[in-house]
């Protein structure tokens, strides 16, 4: 079964902390701090950890792997490649795609495999 590790992007890692970092300058301008309490403590808590938990995600060495399961019915990765080429073949004789076109597209799918 093939395996994929997934990490997220550091763009969106780095955009969710300029975003969380506004929104706790916002509410402290406007001094809604002051008047939350201890809601307003466990508010800030919640955005430094979320922040924390998206920048170890995204800058950390930690990757989440995915298996991929072979499912019935699903053409395997040889059977789509022959499809294509066959496809391929079939507008090259149409004159649909001219033949660097072919030879490009040919090169493609095998190496795809």
């Amino acid at each position: 079964m093939p395996k994929i590790t997934v990490r997220p992007p550091k763009a969106a890692a780095v955009i969710i902390v300029v975003l969380i970092v506004g929104m706790i300058a916002a509410a402290a301008s406007s001094g809604i701090f002051e008047e939350a309490g201890p809601v307003g403590v466990i508010w800030i808590a919640m955005c430094v950890a979320i922040m924390v938990f998206t920048l170890v995600i995204s800058f950390g060495k930690n990757t989440v792997n995915i298996e991929i399961e072979d499912m019935p019915g699903l053409p395997t990765a040889r059977e789509s490649a022959e499809q294509r080429l066959k496809t391929l073949e079939s507008l090259k004789k149409q004159g649909l795609v001219t033949d660097a076109e072919y030879r490009s597209q040919r090169e493609r799918i095998l190496g795809s495999l």
